[in-house]
């Protein structure tokens, strides 16, 4: 047998109908996978994590006036009542300042009391206070002191007018004697008139020399002209009169426009000294640091007797309880045009048990307007709070606490994407930058 006759022999296996059968095989399969690739959706989302926060934040519990720390009340987790002392400053300058306001006022009450009763022209000073729960009235030296001065001041006066009185009376005496001078005078003169007259007559019949004619007439002469001196000293003495009693007048003026004077600024004294102590009350208060609500003491930052706290710094917080809790998140600003305002979400807290821990389902609260940045990290994000129903949150069961600061995992749903474009996306990216490059 030769060799072309063994070749011969040997059957031909035909290869294009297993040939055809794969490709037919991998054609179907690309068509199958295909279909599904452009008809199954796969849910896309925004994976962020967070926290969980109290709704409402935590209230900062700060000291207005600052001062030194004088009791520490509670320590951080402690749980308060609205109204619970925190923290106790030391009072004793306050208290201080108080105690010497509130004499000054009672010291300023008694003072216009009596002004009050001067400018009313009252005998005896009374003494009458508001009914303020801040202001005590004057004590009895107090009282006492302000009743000595209205006395010494009314004895002035009184004083002054006594003596105007008597002064008035020495005067009118003196017009007295002054006019009984000048009606004597008056007699001497009608008496020397007739002897006049009568010298006169003799004169002109020769029986009376004119020296002596002439020495009468001097003598009328003269005693017109003391009347008319009495009678400019009694118009002097009516002057000096009534220069003492405007003098006198002059003086009261003074005296009730000085009350009308001291009654102001005693006044506007007391206004003074009602509002310090108001402030110094309410300051007094404040040393008393007390808790805004119910809630747990967090973040205690005074740990020392004595120590110096400054106006205005924050002492600790108080995380409100019963209100409530948000999931706050921060987004990559990368991301940020996917997330919006009531988008649903899913929550997974993290230091729970995940198989046996329920999704919660949640809706995006709020988003800011603007990023925030970490200052120990330096990295940018978007602070957004998700919200859960009440109902939502009892899946999770009684025996779970969600407490404050505890990890979470949140899952923005940004919609349905089917497998393909999932798989052409990358390459689509790709040839449109490269695209856009060229």
């Amino acid at each position: 047998m030769t060799a072309s006759a063994t070749l011969d022999s040997v059957p031909v296996t035909d290869l294009r109908r297993p040939i055809r059968r794969g490709v037919a095989a991998l054609a179907l399969l690309a068509a199958v996978f295909g279909g599904w690739a452009g008809l199954a959706q796969i849910e896309g989302a925004v994976v962020s994590g967070g926290q969980i926060v109290v709704a409402g934040k935590p209230q900062l519990v700060q000291s207005l006036d600052g001062g030194i720390v004088r009791e520490i009340a509670v320590r951080s987790g402690d749980r308060v009542q609205a109204g619970d002392v925190l923290v106790q400053l030391d009072a004793t300058l306050v208290e201080t300042n108080l105690g010497i306001a509130r004499v000054r006022l009672a010291d300023a009450l008694a003072l216009r009391a009596r002004l009050e009763s001067e400018q009313a022209g009252l005998a005896e000073p009374v003494f009458r206070y508001p009914e303020l729960p801040f202001a005590r009235p004057a004590t009895a030296a107090q009282e006492e002191a302000q009743r000595r001065i209205f006395a010494a001041r009314a004895e002035v006066l009184t004083g002054g007018q006594a003596q105007l009185q008597e002064a008035l009376r020495q005067s009118e005496a003196r017009i007295d004697g002054l006019e009984a001078q000048i009606a004597a005078k008056r007699e001497q003169a009608a008496l020397l008139e007739e002897d006049l007259a009568n010298a006169r007559s003799l004169n002109e019949q020769g029986l009376v020399a004119g020296r002596e004619l002439n020495d009468i007439t001097r003598s009328v002469a003269s005693i017109d002209g003391e009347i008319e001196s009495l009678e400019a000293e009694i118009a002097s003495v009516r002057i000096e009169m009534e220069d003492a009693r405007l003098a006198t007048l002059q003086k009261e003026r003074e005296f009730r426009e000085s009350v009308a004077s001291d009654l102001r600024e005693a006044s506007a004294q007391v206004d003074e000294l009602m509002l310090e102590i108001v402030t110094r009350s309410a300051e007094l208060e404040r040393t008393v640091v007390r808790s805004p609500a119910e809630g747990v003491v967090h973040d205690v930052q005074v740990a020392t007797l004595g120590g110096v706290i400054a106006p205005g710094a924050t002492l600790l917080q108080v995380v409100p309880l019963g209100t409530g809790v948000e999931f706050e998140l921060r987004v990559d600003p990368r991301a940020i045009d996917q997330v919006h305002p009531g988008q649903p979400a899913e929550i997974v807290i993290a230091p729970l048990d995940p198989a046996t821990t329920p999704r919660l389902q949640a809706e995006v609260r709020e988003v800011p307007a603007a990023a925030v940045t970490d200052p120990q990290s330096g990295e940018s994000f978007y602070r957004v709070t998700l919200s859960v129903t009440p109902e939502e949150l009892d899946r999770l069961g009684s025996d779970i606490a969600l407490i404050p600061g505890m990890p979470v995992e949140a899952f923005l749903q940004t919609g349905g994407h089917s497998v393909m474009a999932f798989l052409l996306h990358p390459i689509s990216s790709h040839l449109n930058r490269a695209f856009r490059e060229s």
